[in-house]
């Protein structure tokens, strides 16, 4: 949290307001307005590499993927384009 205030005061505003959970899903993840995150993922993450996740999934919540997401139910599919 820190490195995170110190380093993108904006991106850290976001986190500080989001839920976090311990979940064991061997990596992190977000629905609508909760980060979920693995223990063991995040103590095998270098201070800069923790940094980098924790944006990419403010930046999910941020950009409201899940809610964008709806009903569908393939992944690979809603994120390609034609």
């Amino acid at each position: 949290m820190l490195n995170m205030q110190a380093l993108t005061p904006y991106y850290y505003t976001i986190l500080a307001a989001i839920p976090r959970k311990p979940a064991p899903i061997g990596t992190m993840g977000v629905t609508t307005d909760t980060l979920f995150y693995d223990m063991k993922f995040v103590a095998n993450l270098s201070v800069s590499e923790l940094t980098f996740v924790l944006i990419h999934e403010i930046l999910h919540i941020a950009m409201q993927h899940s809610v964008r997401f709806g009903k569908r139910k393939n992944h690979d599919l809603w994120k390609r384009r034609n």
